[in-house]
């Protein structure tokens, strides 16, 4: 025998089935678009970060190169050329600290150093500044003052410029130049910017130079909007970290005297993000990609920065979807589940209506199968019906009723003469087997013959 469903089983499972498909098919196709418009409006945020930073790193290292020219161009154009003391440049070198670095903290350094050995400088320390200096006057140390002119000095101490970071690439290239980032007596890091300065006849006379405090650097990236978890960072074409916006010290070691192969590789970071990032950076290539690190979304933009003079570092920006999106992928999730439970409460309620629509169709169904068993009851009528069924339960009840008259008519002249209305044969057969009398029982027939009936029929 076949396996067979109630007819409001199947409607009802037939019509959540549907249901349930187009509510899965839409909220399919709502996630797509709101996926591709949350992806769209993450790339755009980011590549307005990314290139922000761009703008004003550019900017940012604009200042030291131009504080350098206005000094070589003063050097030049009052024609000086100081060996063993160093005072006229005291002019110079002050009216541009002046114009320079009152406006711009970062700048931590601004002097010269020349082929004597020789120096002379200005040093930001915390609110104040310090003149640096080591010529003739100072019996050839480097002595430190406080303030801008020559007084008492608070430290005197052995000092080469000819030995430093910023001066000897410059002196063997004799072309201006970004030095590496190094660390400084201090143990601060620090990135200059110097260029030559020559005489008539084109030989070297000594170099000025202007730094940057990379700390100062790491609180321009960490102070960048939108950042929240994230990370910006900055690497170097060998992948070495250049700056990064948890102030992370870039150095394994602080060693002054050979910096150069003690840098991180961002691969060595103590930062997961950039740790992670590390695995998918490409160094040729401007980058806009995401990955996922610990079951978090990482949306991670690189752009390239180049700049004249030795400058080729790449940006890179990390920040986790949470942060960009804020709370919109939350909301993505509770608006498909809010569709599904809706659905569910539709398909919930298709169900009771089902059941109330297809209930006289099912009475209708079970009064039939009474018929065989001579059950005429009519089936009861509802207040809530559709005006098929209602039709059709009329109609059964109509046929019910018929069914039962004939029935009980042909039923009548089976066990009753017609003419005289007593049971004839048939009937008393079928009483007798009605009266259902056991053997034990004393049992009684009597018959009683009508003479001369036949003719009486007749």
């Amino acid at each position: 025998m076949a396996n067979r469903i109630s007819l409001r089983f199947a409607v009802s499972a037939a019509f959540s089935g549907l249901l349930m498909l187009a509510l899965l098919l839409s909220s399919w196709l709502q996630f797509r678009n709101e996926e591709k418009v949350l992806r769209d409006l993450s790339n755009k945020i980011m590549a307005t970060q990314v290139n922000d930073i761009h703008s004003r790193l550019t900017e940012f290292l604009a200042i030291p190169v131009l504080a350098t020219k206005v000094l070589i161009n003063d050097f030049e154009t009052r024609q000086l050329n100081p060996s063993s003391n160093l005072a006229e440049l005291e002019p110079s070198l002050i009216n541009t600290y002046n114009k320079t670095f009152a406006d711009y903290p970062a700048l931590s350094f601004i002097g010269y150093g020349n082929t004597q050995g020789n120096f002379i400088g200005f040093h930001r320390e915390g609110n104040g500044t310090n003149l640096l200096l080591k010529d003739e006057r100072t019996a050839g140390k480097l002595y430190s003052f406080s303030g801008k002119k020559v007084s008492t000095p608070f430290k005197i101490e052995q000092y080469d410029p000819r030995l430093r970071p910023w001066y000897q690439p410059v002196a063997q290239s004799l072309k201006p130049q970004w030095s590496d980032i190094y660390p400084t007596s201090d143990q601060l890091v620090t990135l200059s910017y110097s260029e030559p300065v020559f005489n008539h006849q084109q030989e070297l006379l000594g170099v000025f130079s202007t730094d940057i405090r990379m700390d100062k650097f790491n609180q321009f990236l960490r102070d960048q909007p939108l950042l929240k978890n994230g990370v910006i960072f900055i690497m170097d074409q060998q992948n070495r970290l250049v700056a990064n916006s948890n102030s992370e010290f870039v150095f394994t070691n602080i060693s002054a005297v050979s910096p150069t192969n003690s840098r991180k590789l961002i691969s060595e970071s103590n930062q997961a993000l950039i740790r992670a990032a590390s695995l998918r950076l490409n160094p040729k290539i401007d980058q806009n990609l995401d990955f996922s690190l610990n079951n978090e979304s990482i949306f991670l933009k690189s752009i390239i920065l180049n700049l004249n003079h030795g400058i080729h570092w790449r940006i890179v920006v990390l920040i986790p979807e949470k942060d960009l999106v804020g709370s919109l992928r939350h909301e993505q999730r509770l608006t498909i589940l809010l569709i599904l439970s809706i659905g569910l409460g539709i398909a919930f309620l298709g169900w009771i209506v089902m059941g109330l629509i297809t209930r006289p169709i099912i009475s209708t169904a079970q009064a039939a199968e009474k018929l065989g068993q001579a059950d005429w009851q009519a089936i009861p009528t509802s207040r809530l019906q559709l005006q098929e069924t209602a039709l059709l339960i009329q109609t059964f009840n109509d046929m019910a009723s018929k069914l039962a008259l004939s029935f009980e008519q042909m039923n009548r002249q089976i066990r009753f003469d017609a003419m005289t209305g007593l049971m004839n044969r048939n009937g008393l057969a079928i009483a007798v087997n009605d009266w259902a009398c056991g053997p034990a029982q004393q049992q009684l027939m009597l018959l009683i013959g009508l003479d001369g009936y036949r003719a009486i029929n007749d």
